[in-house]
C-alpha cells in the first residue's frame, strides 16, 4: 500500500492516471480497477482529515491533483465565456471523449468536503467584499483619466455616457459606502455593534453589486449577437491581414533574390549592351550562375508567340506523330 500522505500533486496525478479500467472480475472480487482506487482514496483522505486536522498539506496535494486532472469544459453564451470542471451528474453524452477514470474525482470536487478541509471556513461577507472591491476598483481606475486616453479609447457622444464617466461615478458610489458606514458607526457606542454594522453593510453592498451586475448583463444580452458578429469579423480581418503580410514578405524576398541573381548574371557580360540585349542575356544565362548544389531563385520567362506555338504543337502531335482529336 502506498503511503498516500507522502504523495505530491504530480505523484497523485500519475497514480490515478495509471489506474486500469474496471472489469467485471475487478468489481466482483474488489481486487483492482478505478473503483477500488477511488474507494482507497476516499477512505484515506477522510481518515487523514479526522486524525490529522492540523496537517492539511497531504490533502492539499490531492485537491490540487483533482483540480488539474478532472476534465474541464468550455462554456459560452453570447460574449460570456468560462471554463468549469465536468460534474459526475452531467448526462452520459457529455463525458465520452473525456477521461472517465476521473468521474469519482469529480464527485469529490462537487461535494466540496475536501475543499472545506483544505481551504478552511469560507470567508465572511465582509472579507469577500474587501477582496472583490479591491479587484473592482483596480479595473475602474484604469478607465479614468490619463489611463483611458493612453488606451486610445475614443469618446463618442455626450461625456456623461462615456466609459470614463461611468467608471468615475462607480468609484464615487463605492466611496459613498464608506462615508455612510462611518456616520452610522459614529452613532454606536459598542465596538461589537460597529463590527456587526460593517459586516451587514458589506453583505448588503455585495448583494446589491451583483444584482446590478446581473441586471446589466441581462440587458446586454439583446446586443450580444451584434458584438459577437463584430468579434468574428475582426478576427477574420486580422487573420487575412496576417496572411497578406506573410505573402507580401515572401514576394518581396523572392523579388530581391531575383534582382541580386540578375546582377550576378549580367556581371558575366564582357561588353556594353542595350536594355533589350541585357534582358535577353539574363534570360539566356540565368542558370549559369550559382555554386555547386545551389539552385538559383525561380525565374519565369514571359511567354511569347513562339513559346505558345511550340506548346500547341507538342499538345497536338504526341509521340507517334498522330494528331489528337
Amino acid at each position: 500500500m502506498h503511503r498516500l500522505e507522502t504523495f505530491s500533486s504530480k505523484e497523485w496525478l500519475e497514480h490515478i492516471r495509471n489506474a486500469k479500467p474496471d472489469t467485471r472480475e475487478d468489481i466482483s472480487k474488489n481486487v483492482g480497477g478505478w473503483s477500488l482506487l477511488w474507494n482507497q482514496i476516499e477512505d484515506w483522505w477522510e481518515r487523514w482529515a479526522t486524525e490529522h486536522p492540523d496537517e492539511p498539506a497531504p490533502l492539499r496535494a490531492l485537491l490540487s491533483a483533482l483540480r488539474e486532472g478532472v476534465p474541464k469544459i468550455r462554456i459560452e453564451n453570447g460574449m460570456e465565456r468560462g471554463e468549469r470542471h465536468l460534474k459526475w451528474s452531467y448526462p452520459p453524452e457529455i463525458w465520452p471523449g473525456h477521461d472517465e477514470r476521473w468521474r469519482r474525482g469529480a464527485i469529490i470536487l462537487q461535494l466540496g468536503e475536501l475543499v472545506a478541509e483544505v481551504d478552511g471556513e469560507p470567508p465572511t461577507a465582509g472579507e469577500e467584499w474587501v477582496g472583490e472591491r479591491e479587484h473592482i476598483e483596480s479595473y475602474l481606475v484604469e478607465f479614468v483619466g490619463p489611463n483611458e486616453a493612453a488606451k486610445g479609447v475614443k469618446k463618442q457622444g455626450p461625456e456623461e455616457m462615456s466609459r470614463e464617466d461611468h467608471a468615475g461615478k462607480a468609484l464615487e458610489h463605492l466611496a459613498s459606502l464608506d462615508i455612510a458606514t462611518a456616520y452610522a458607526c459614529a452613532e454606536m457606542d459598542a465596538e461589537e455593534d460597529r463590527d456587526w454594522l460593517k459586516e451587514t453593510v458589506a453583505d448588503v453592498a455585495r448583494i446589491a453589486f451583483y444584482a446590478g451586475r446581473h441586471t446589466q448583463a441581462a440587458w446586454g444580452k439583446e446586443f450580444e449577437p451584434l458584438a459577437a458578429t463584430r468579434e468574428i469579423s475582426l478576427h477574420a480581418w486580422a487573420i487575412g491581414n496576417e496572411g497578406r503580410a506573410k505573402s507580401n514578405k515572401r514576394t518581396a524576398a523572392l523579388a530581391a533574390a531575383q534582382r541580386e541573381h540578375a546582377e550576378k548574371v549580367i556581371a558575366l557580360a564582357t561588353r556594353e549592351m542595350t536594355d533589350s540585349a541585357r534582358a535577353d542575356f539574363i534570360l539566356t544565362h540565368w542558370s549559369k550562375v550559382g555554386t555547386a548544389g545551389e539552385r538559383p531563385p525561380p525565374f519565369e520567362k514571359k511567354k511569347t508567340i513562339q513559346n505558345w506555338l511550340s506548346t500547341r504543337k507538342k499538345a497536338s502531335h504526341p509521340v507517334g506523330g498522330r494528331e489528337t482529336k
